[in-house]
């Protein structure tokens, strides 16, 4: 096996795309859609600021849906059209997915 070294370098920015939500604690399913792709992730949140890393070709777009289901059905889900993440150094960023 080979070991490879690196030395020196320029420490450059890793752009990424951040979405933050505020989610209830009632909240079970957080969906994020793209509008014109027919495919979407859910996720289950904990209760307080979820972040997600969506791909860096939405900060230029709206083309995101976010939502806010509970699998009970006891409360309406809370859909938000038209998000725009937000963009961050992923270098100094500590997120866990």
């Amino acid at each position: 096996m080979s070991k490879v070294t690196v030395k020196g370098g320029i420490k450059a920015p890793y752009y990424q795309a951040l979405i933050e939500v505020d989610c209830d604690v009632e909240a079970e399913n957080l969906l994020i859609f793209d509008r014109f792709i027919p495919s979407f992730s859910m996720i289950t949140p904990v209760s307080g600021i979820a972040k997600v890393i969506v791909p860096y070709r939405y900060t230029t777009t709206y083309d995101l849906i976010v939502g806010l289901t509970d699998n009970e059905r006891t409360y309406a889900g809370k859909f938000v059209d038209g998000v725009q993440p937000q963009i961050i150094d992923g270098t100094i960023t500590n997120i866990l997915i």
